[in-house]
Parts: C-alpha cells; sequence; structure tokens
C-alpha cells in the first residue's frame, strides 16, 4: 500500500513515501533523495527538494499520474505494483455486542472479501455504508494501523470516523460516531475524498 506525506515547511521539503508497513534498517542515496529498505525489501522513499521537480498540494496524498511519472524518472520505481487500496467503502452485514464493553463486532462487506471489524463506534447499525481503512495502512496520523485483538477478538482494519481521515475537518461527527456514507456509493470501491490532492 502506497501512502505518500509531504509538508514542505515542517518536513523540509521532502516527499515521504511509505509502500510497507516494515521500519527501514538501511538507505541508498541518490541523486534526487534516499531509497528505504528493510533487510533487502524496498519499504519506501525520500524525495528531497521535490518542489523542484513537481508541483504538489500538502498533506497526506493520493498516488496520481503525475507523481507516479516523476518517481519512474528520477528513482526508477514503479509505485503502481505497490498500490492497493488502502480506504475502502463497506457495509455492515452482521453486527453483535460485545459483553461488559462498548465494543461492537462487525462484519462488513467489502466486495472482494468480508472484514471481521471491532468498533468503537455509538451510532452502528447493519446496512450502514461505511470507510474502512485496511490493515496495515498507514492513516493519515502517520499512525500504522496493525491487526490486533481487542477483548481477545480478531480485528482486520477500522472503521472511520471523520477526524480520524480528515485533517482539520471543519464539521466533524460527534465524539463516538464513525462516518455514515450514503447510497451513492458502491461497495468496494476505493474511498479517496480525503487525499489533500482529490479532485472532485
Amino acid at each position: 500500500m502506497v501512502s505518500i506525506f509531504y509538508n514542505k515547511l515542517m518536513l523540509n521539503d521532502t516527499m515521504v513515501i511509505s509502500v510497507s508497513s516494515n521500519v527501514p534498517d538501511r538507505n541508498v542515496r541518490t541523486e534526487f533523495g534516499t531509497l528505504l529498505y528493510n533487510g533487502d525489501e524496498f519499504v519506501g522513499i525520500n524525495f528531497f527538494d521535490v518542489s523542484k521537480y513537481i508541483d504538489l498540494e500538502e498533506g497526506y496524498l493520493f498516488l496520481t499520474k503525475k507523481i507516479d511519472t516523476v518517481i519512474q524518472e528520477k528513482f526508477n520505481v514503479d509505485l503502481k505494483k505497490y498500490h492497493s487500496p488502502k480506504f475502502v467503502v463497506g457495509q455492515i452485514i452482521e453486527l453483535e455486542q460485545i459483553p461488559n464493553t462498548h465494543l461492537t463486532k462487525c462484519i462488513v462487506d467489502i466486495n472482494r472479501e468480508k472484514l471481521q471489524v471491532v468498533c468503537g463506534g455509538t451510532n452502528l447499525s447493519q446496512g450502514i455504508k461505511v470507510v474502512v481503512a485496511m490493515a496495515k495502512v498507514v492513516m493519515p496520523s502517520g499512525k500504522v494501523l496493525i491487526p490486533s485483538k481487542l477483548m481477545g477478538i480478531e480485528s482486520n482494519g477500522m472503521i472511520c470516523s471523520k477526524k480520524e481521515i480528515f485533517k482539520n475537518i471543519q464539521n466533524p461527527d460527534p465524539d463516538g460516531h464513525i462516518m455514515i456514507l450514503d447510497d451513492n456509493y458502491n461497495i468496494g470501491d476505493e474511498f479517496v475524498e480525503h487525499y489533500s490532492n482529490y479532485k472532485k
């Protein structure tokens, strides 16, 4: 999964690209930046002085053709082969309250598979469409979403609230509420509206 962050001031004009949740333990310096590896596994790129080569919106970025092209030109890396949807439209098809907790075990249909996700949302109901962050994704906050167990129950992915995926959102949902999508969204589609370079 490709995760891209850019902030000219805070990151010193460096575009940070991650394709793995593994922590790099070595790097290879090039003319344009640094290729990052964990052992022999390629895990990312730090692209220095990136504004010299491409105009970018700041924030959490979607892999566009423009970004992919400049990465291929400067680093000879095809990011498309690492791309898979990180955020997907899902529909909750089963709910089960976990006894003595505020948590709910949800079965979420994302079209190609059904995920079991433990969620603390207070506005869950069967049949609603939601945004699911897939396991091992790097969230907009920089946090890596690791598959885990909550109260001994496996959870793969996360049902998202607006605050978890939109930075500096003006009208967040109430605390404890997950984001509910309308019927214009199709189950299994990639959700991209929270990326800084999203264009309607």
